[in-house]
């Protein structure tokens, strides 16, 4: 079963696998074969990655840590750390991911010296350290650590099954290319000349080492007065059916390249096409998954008898409304918003953030006098009010810099993706919902977006997202701003009303807040409750613990 896991994700068909990775995870708690269930749950992981539930994943590596550290395994242990970065880095938890690869290569260099392991570990995670510190924009360290895989690879290479040598063969070649980029941006062009003369020596065979390579000969002739070529090169690759897996990278440094010639309407469509291609790829995605939730559990098959017991539940009509096929669907969309969310800070409290405006969004329209069906609505349009930031590319939503005019209008875009990625649910009663999502950023005096709307033209629970969504906002730090106390956010709130805000509503989340206030000790922490039992929050904490556990670091 594990083979038949590994053929599914090696032929880049991975997604096909999971329902057999669900069985294998199932069957190996039956058999309660720690090793096996370990081996299953990272075969999962990986699967599990290639679909939007990333949240999934890292809680599979999670757990397969912990078996490891339970059978005191090192090697396993470090397998394990590394599978864990991977999985962060999808997410662009680069941070996190980091210091996965920290730990993974500490382990491998100590097994090294105390066994004299082959260290094939200790190259694959440098060449994974090489991406990720490029991508933090540490690029010395990059450099540094791009030298070391080829250098390890290459001792390792002799010790080696034939298996085992094309994949340092391939993290070698990456680690080349990864060379190449890091030498660019530091501007030492001669050197990376030298570099990619032996990636063209080297004649980098195979989809994974070829398409690295030709990115980083564009990046290289780009920075090197050869633009022609390195649009070429990359419009070349991005229409390559072979180079899907480098498609994207192909189109984000397309965008660079255009950007640094002074095209600013070239780059603007080269990253509109980026988005699209992120939009169509995970919105495909959701869909499927959707699907697949309303019928059976998403992270369990519990076997055909209660399966079906399940799906007879989910199309009945429950006397609270929502059933259990929505129930399902809620979940699944709570788990790929808080991914989104996440991406933009590490922390846990960031990954509450969708609940906490959840909750005020409820309070706030039963404060305006609204029934419970719309209070309900309230909190899910609070909850998924973000889910569309899935499709704003990293180079936007990572940048610690200023956002160009063509950069705003990508981010505005996600307002309108995360409204068809919550109509594709095809819910009725989410319709009011969608509208909400689509319409949160507009403005009560109309200079909002996407549609420009007005006062009383916006939808009512877009008004109430769009208050509670920017006062706990207040609350938070970001890199640009300090976080702002309670005081101050309401007075901001007040400051809007007529302008951002409706003025009636206000006025009544001010007075709302200010009871709350005298009512609980932690506004935050109170309106955060439901946040911290979420399966995708409860995960990313854990993975707090354990980095405050192996290393002292803090996320």
């Amino acid at each position: 079963m594990f083979s038949a896991m590994l053929v599914w994700l090696r032929s880049g068909r991975g997604r096909e696998g999971f329902p057999l990775a669900v069985k294998g995870v199932r069957c190996a708690r039956k058999l309660d074969d720690p090793k096996l269930l370990r081996r299953m749950l990272t075969a999962r992981g990986v699967l599990t990655a290639n679909t939007l539930e990333v949240g999934v994943a890292i809680e599979c590596h999670l757990e397969a840590m912990q078996i490891t550290e339970s059978l005191n395994d090192e090697v396993l242990k470090g397998n394990s750390l590394l599978n864990l970065g991977l999985a962060c880095s999808y997410l662009s938890l680069d941070v996190v991911a980091l210091k996965c690869f920290r730990e993974a290569l500490a382990i491998a260099r100590r097994l090294h010296m105390q066994s004299g392991l082959p260290r094939v570990l200790e190259c694959i995670t440098l060449c994974a350290l090489a991406g990720t510190l490029t991508g933090l924009g540490d690029y010395r360290a990059a450099l540094q650590a791009a030298r070391d895989c080829q250098t390890v690879g290459r001792k390792a290479l002799s010790d080696l099954e034939h298996s085992q040598k094309a994949q340092i063969a391939d993290s070698i070649a990456i680690g080349q290319c990864c060379e190449v980029s890091a030498l660019v941006r530091l501007g030492m062009y001669d050197q990376a000349r030298s570099v990619a003369r032996k990636l063209d020596q080297g004649n980098a065979a195979g989809n994974v080492r070829e398409g690295q390579a030709r990115i980083a000969r564009a990046e290289l002739a780009a920075a090197t007065g050869d633009p022609n070529f390195a649009i070429q090169e990359l419009q070349s690759l991005i229409r390559d059916p072979t180079a899907k897996h480098h498609r994207r990278t192909a189109m984000a440094s397309l965008v660079e390249c255009y950007e640094a010639l002074e095209w600013p309407d070239a780059a603007l469509s080269a990253l509109q096409e980026l988005q699209a291609e992120i939009e169509a790829a995970r919105r495909e995605v959701a869909l499927e998954d959707l699907q697949r939730v309303a019928g059976v559990d998403p992270y369990e098959d519990k076997g055909f008898e209660e399966n079906t017991r399940s799906r007879i539940a989910n199309y009945r009509i429950v006397i609270d409304g929502t059933g259990a096929r929505l129930s399902s669907k809620l979940h699944y969309l709570d788990e790929l918003a808080v991914s989104s969310e996440i991406r933009e800070g590490n922390e846990a409290d960031r990954a509450e953030h969708i609940y906490r405006v959840g909750a005020l969004c409820s309070l706030l329209a039963a404060e305006s006098g609204c029934g419970e069906e719309l209070c309900w609505l309230a909190e899910v349009s609070g909850r998924l009010h973000d889910i569309g930031k899935s499709s704003i590319p990293d180079s936007v939503i990572l940048s610690a810099r200023a956002l160009s005019d063509r950069e705003r209008s990508i981010v505005h875009g996600h307002s309108d993706y995360g409204a068809r990625l919550l109509a594709g649910a095809n819910e009725p009663r989410l319709v009011q919902a969608v509208a909400a999502v689509r319409h949160h950023h507009e403005r009560f005096d109309g200079c909002g977006y996407p549609s420009k709307l007005r006062a009383d033209e916006i939808p009512f629970l877009a008004r109430i997202v769009a208050i509670s969504d920017s006062f706990d906002a207040m609350l938070q730090s970001r890199t640009y701003r300090a976080s702002r106390s309670i005081s101050m956010a309401l007075q901001e709130i007040e400051r809007g009303a007529g302008s951002q805000f409706d003025p009636r509503l206000a006025g009544l989340f001010i007075r709302m807040v200010n009871r709350i206030q005298l009512e609980v000790e932690d506004l935050r922490g109170h309106l955060g409750q439901q946040g911290r039992s979420s399966a995708a929050v409860r995960t990313f904490t854990r993975l707090s613990r354990l980095f405050n556990e192996t290393s002292g670091a803090t996320l």
